[in-house]
């Protein structure tokens, strides 16, 4: 480690921020423009949302909706994804805004809708974005240790073990890179057993997936337990945020055993 310390600073918060922004935007403007293509040439059968989400009021469709729209429905909305100019997407919102209290809250339904704006089956690629990002960071990290976005705010990721080297062993990136989201594994693991044990959220959701109003008095085990994992998700998130803001090495570089250096 005496070697990593004497190669430089480490890189603070906005330096790590912006270079993410950039290598963000280095995948999703080509995917967004394959798939500007890919919505055209199918007729809305693949679908992305886009970086700009319009919505407009339209009047309730008469024809049947499968699944069918929350009960009471008293509003239909169409939002179209668009990328300068070009869709991505297109959507059907039908629901039922309501007043709880003082709250005003909504419960709806989407549907994928083709070029014409009829409903169609859709499959949505958004998912495809976030893999082909997280490909790209562990495939530059492992080969030179500057993605684009680093080289442009002048960073590198480096090894511990050798650190006068370009980039770092492979299986160090992956940890790195899926090391980040240590916080989210509490919240999925609960999520998964309650699948698995057949529950349905009701001690979280209303009918519509609307969240229920819950006092410490009303609370059950289900949502206490909830309750811990949110905050062990914050508090991964926090100390991270923390260490990388001094400028000293987060977490998840530790568990990976690398560091991010400036020049």
């Amino acid at each position: 480690m005496a070697d990593v310390f004497s190669l430089g600073f480490r890189a603070g918060f906005w330096r790590r921020a912006f270079s993410l922004i950039v290598d963000a935007l280095v995948i999703g403007i080509p995917f967004q423009i394959l798939v500007v293509w890919l919505y055209a040439a199918t007729d809305g059968a693949v679908q992305v949302t886009g970086m700009y989400v319009g919505c407009h009021i339209v009047d309730q469709p008469k024809y049947a909706l499968d699944p069918p729209p929350p009960k009471q429905s008293n509003f239909a909305k169409e939002c179209r994804s668009s990328v300068i100019g070009l869709e991505t997407s297109r959507t059907l919102v039908v629901g039922r805004a309501f007043r709880e209290g003082s709250v005003t809250k909504t419960v709806s339904q989407n549907y994928s809708l083709d070029s014409d704006g009829q409903p169609r089956n859709a499959l949505h690629l958004d998912w495809l974005e976030q893999l082909a990002l997280l490909a790209y960071l562990i495939t530059m990290e492992h080969r030179t240790g500057v993605t684009l976005g680093n080289y442009v705010f002048r960073i590198e990721v480096v090894s511990w073990k050798s650190p006068g080297s370009p980039g770092i062993p492979l299986l160090n990136s992956i940890i790195r890179q899926l090391s980040q989201w240590l916080g989210l594994v509490p919240i999925v693991a609960f999520g998964v057993y309650e699948f698995i044990a057949g529950g349905e959220f009701s001690f979280v959701f209303n009918e519509g997936w609307t969240i229920k109003s819950i006092t410490l008095k009303s609370a059950t085990n289900e949502v206490r337990v909830l309750l811990i994992c949110l905050g062990l998700c914050v508090l991964w998130s926090l100390c991270n945020l923390i260490l990388i803001v001094a400028k000293r090495d987060p977490l998840f570089d530790r568990l990976a055993r690398v560091t991010v250096l400036r020049d």
